[in-house]
């Protein structure tokens, strides 16, 4: 139980971090790995006491608006090229004759002081072990600092066969965030022979921002500047401006203020495994090792170390990648494991409608997509203007949203501009532009009851889950 009980810290911190790099890795005993797939999800928290809006959390992503405590799960369907961790696995072994050592290095590459779990099931060879823990697994806690490395030993039968073991680790950095804020602001207008106006703003926050402010007066019809600055506010400071003006008719005085904040976020680098189907995040493969003396060795690259015997440590050939596809993104939960759950066939009523207004050259393409859902998770697309749908689809399958209208319970996903461009000089609002290009980005179907935008989807080959009349 020790071991779930630190992979649940391990994830509850995880779900801390508003970015995550998830890189799908093994790792094996002769000092390499392999890394099948690395992508960036979002998990951001608004952990400030006011709302905050036009979020941008790097060049990764953007959100409208987030109100406090709220926390919005993003996948950007931002995809890296494949890069190995800091970490090398070495494992030597000697053959004592009545039983075997094997002692493994754990090497840090990296910077940063590296908290590393290495976890393996209970296994027949096994004999003993120095400096583990042992309940349910045998499980082994490192620190090891920067440049440097640890080791560990298991003492087992002498002919053995030692399974892969799961491997909890993972690296920090920053990432920077900025945003907006909404800030107190105020126009006092008198006249005392000539017109007086008084504009004020303050910083209500423990943290300085970026302010801009911009006044002007509307004189019998003309705009007339008065102030256009940029400054740095520091906590709970004030700017007060104040201004005189001669005028034949009432002025109108005018005051547009914009306070922006720039600050830093967690951003977490951590493995991952395939199993089952399921991406489980967290921790990566350490593949096993294995020696029979009767049998002949397969031939592996020499471990280095002081010990004699040659070890059989298969596979000799890393295992192929996977296909490359776009990436699931994880539900960050606080169970015992973060992962991608199977996915499952649309309900019998959803499923009818969506085939009823399919034409045939599409009607494949939703076939493939409702009756062998390993590939493709359930989800739908949509927009604030069916924001109660969004409620109850939430509780059951994926929800995703555009950003020019939201859905509250919804997955924001920025649509490709160049798309949603194409679709709004073809005729199409700017929602239902989004609507199809995020759809077509997720590939998901679409909700909506606007006829036209059921005719642009479904001659771009989006499946449309239609209802009630234009």
């Amino acid at each position: 139980m020790r071991l779930f009980a630190i992979i649940l810290l391990l994830l509850l911190e995880i779900a801390n971090a508003c970015v995550l790099e998830i890189r799908e890795t093994t790792f094996y005993v002769n000092g390499t790995q392999e890394v099948s797939r690395d992508w960036i999800v979002v998990n951001f928290t608004n952990e400030y006491p006011y709302e905050i809006y036009d979020v941008q959390i790097g060049e990764i992503a953007q959100m409208p608006a987030v109100l406090p405590g709220q926390n919005v799960k993003i996948d950007p369907y931002l995809t890296l090229e494949p890069i190995e961790f800091p970490v090398v696995f070495r494992a030597n072994f000697e053959d004592l004759g009545s039983k075997s050592i094997v002692e493994y290095s754990v090497v840090n590459l990296g910077e940063e002081q590296l908290e590393i779990l290495i976890s393996f099931p209970k296994f027949d060879s096994f004999l003993g072990c120095e400096g583990c823990e042992i309940d349910e697994r045998i499980n082994f806690n490192l620190s090891v600092s920067p440049k440097s490395s640890k080791n560990f030993t298991i003492h087992v039968t002498r002919s053995f066969q030692i399974p892969d073991a799961e491997v909890g680790f993972k690296f920090v950095k920053s990432q920077n965030v900025s945003f907006g804020l909404k800030v107190p602001m105020s126009i006092e207008k008198g006249n005392k022979g000539e017109w007086i106006a008084r504009f004020q703003t303050s910083n209500p926050i423990d943290r300085e921002i970026d302010l801009e402010v911009n006044a002007w007066a509307d004189l019998c019809g003309n705009r007339v500047e008065i102030l256009n600055e940029s400054m740095k506010l520091p906590p709970k400071g004030i700017f007060l401006n104040s201004t005189e003006l001669k005028s034949a008719c009432v002025p109108i005085f005018f005051f547009k203020v914009s306070a922006r904040v720039e600050d830093l976020c967690k951003f977490e680098i951590v493995p991952s495994s395939l199993i089952g189907g399921r991406y489980v995040v967290g921790y990566a493969t350490l593949k096993g090792l294995s020696y029979a003396p009767m049998t002949p060795a397969i031939p592996n690259p020499p471990i280095a170390g002081p010990f004699a015997p040659t070890p059989i440590i298969p596979p000799t050939i890393p295992p192929t990648p996977p296909p490359q596809a776009q990436p699931t993104p994880s539900s960050f939960t606080t169970g015992v494991e973060v992962e991608i759950p199977s996915p499952r066939a649309l309900t019998f009523e959803i499923a009818v409608v969506y085939a009823a207004i399919l034409p045939p050259a599409t009607f494949g393409a939703f076939l493939a997509m409702v009756f062998f859902p390993v590939y493709s998770r359930r989800g739908i697309v949509l927009s604030g203007r069916d924001a109660k749908i969004a409620e109850r689809l939430a509780l059951k399958i994926r929800v995703y949203t555009i950003p020019s209208n939201p859905a509250r319970r919804g997955i924001l996903v920025e649509p490709d501009r160049e798309v949603v461009s194409a679709l709004m000089s073809a005729g199409l609002e700017l929602e239902d532009a989004e609507l199809i290009a995020v759809a077509i980005k997720v590939k998901k179907p679409i909700i909506t009851r606007n006829q036209m935008a059921v005719r642009f989807a479904l001659y771009c080959g989006v499946p449309v889950v239609g209802y009630g009349r234009s």
